[in-house]
Order: structure tokens, then C-alpha cells, then sequence
């Protein structure tokens, strides 16, 4: 459906938002019951102007960690990896 496909000039704007709304109809179908949805994948975000043309009614909560503790997840993963080169701590 994007402008990477040839094809993509065949589907007009209208089918394209019947079809994502389509794909999260299926998605979440086990849960339409429910007044409220969690989902953790943080590439929603990145999705944001699509989310909010299709249900202006979402809300996000976006939780933040300290930078801190943040900073030391960074550094416990890249110590992990003991042959892959960082230039962090340099």
C-alpha cells in the first residue's frame, strides 16, 4: 500500500484506511469487548498521526524511566555483548 509498490496507485485513500481498519478489527477482535487496551510496542508512537485519523478518541500513556536507570540498562546490555565495540564510554 505505500509508494514503494507500484501498485500502490490502485488503491485509492479510502481503501486504504477500510483496510487498516480492517487489520486492527483483527487484531484485536479477542479483546473488542474491553473499554480499554494495553499495548506495550513503542512503535505506535511512531504511528501516532494514522492512530489518531482513525480513532481520535485514543489515548496514549507514555511511561518514562529515570535517565539514570535508563543509562544503566544501556550499559548492562552493551557490557553483555563483551565483542562488539561501543564508543559510549570513551
Amino acid at each position: 500500500m505505500s509508494e514503494d509498490n507500484e501498485c500502490s496507485v490502485f488503491i485509492f485513500p479510502s481503501q486504504k484506511r477500510a483496510l487498516i481498519l480492517g487489520i486492527f478489527s483483527a487484531y484485536y477482535h479477542p479483546q473488542v469487548e474491553k473499554e480499554v487496551i494495553f499495548d506495550a510496542n513503542r512503535l505506535w508512537c511512531s504511528k501516532l498521526p494514522l492512530i489518531l485519523e482513525l480513532f481520535p478518541e485514543t489515548k496514549i500513556i507514555c511511561c518514562i524511566r529515570n535517565i539514570a536507570w535508563i543509562m544503566d540498562s544501556i550499559e548492562l546490555l552493551i557490557r553483555r555483548n563483551a565483542f562488539d565495540v561501543s564508543r559510549l564510554f570513551i
